[in-house]
């Protein structure tokens, strides 16, 4: 959550591309498939971007929307 993140020392930068992230993974409609390729060339500049990418990507059970 924000306030976590906040404590956490993430950088304002962080926390926008984040929010970001989960707004095309989770409220676009879109495939996973499809909204993972979308981050990746909006977003691949982004190291929390990329780990979310390798952690949804690594993900055997999938996740829930």
């Amino acid at each position: 959550n924000l306030e976590g993140m906040r404590r956490r020392g993430f950088s304002a930068e962080a926390i926008l591309d984040l929010r970001r992230a989960y707004k095309i993974v989770y409220k676009q409609g879109l495939t996973l498939d499809i909204a993972l390729q979308r981050l990746e060339l909006m977003m691949s500049d982004s190291p929390e971007v990329c780990l979310l990418i390798e952690s949804l990507r690594a993900s055997e059970r999938g996740i829930v929307r």
